[in-house]
């Protein structure tokens, strides 16, 4: 898994290189409700949108995951109440001394 990764990876930081190299143009940003301005390379601003997209996706997905982890965390705190109710009862029931079950010796040969 780390190979395919590691290619990917190589992969897209070298197409990162090809599109920033001829890029390297100034471009001034302006946001309209916004009186200021910033000027920067438009690799620069391209890279800064791309993440900004990625950032706020990862952020609605991990919302929209709520309801499951919170039935996950449910689920595992019912899961060791059981546990700890079969434990109690198999404690208070006495110890249990195992059958022994002898297995016939295999001879060996010589």
């Amino acid at each position: 898994m780390r190979i395919p990764l590691s290619i990917l990876t190589a992969i897209a930081a070298a197409l990162a290189v090809m599109f920033a190299i001829p890029n390297r143009g100034a471009v001034t940003l302006r946001l309209w409700p916004l009186a200021g301005e910033a000027e920067m390379p438009l690799y620069l601003a391209v890279f800064a949108a791309v993440f900004l997209g990625f950032f706020l996706g990862w952020i609605g997905s991990w919302i929209a995951q709520h309801k499951w982890r919170k039935r996950a965390r449910e689920q595992a705190r019912r899961i060791e109440k059981l546990e700890r109710e079969i434990l109690g009862a198999a404690e208070a029931a006495g110890p249990k001394t195992p059958e022994v079950t002898k297995i016939p010796a295999i001879p060996l040969r010589r």
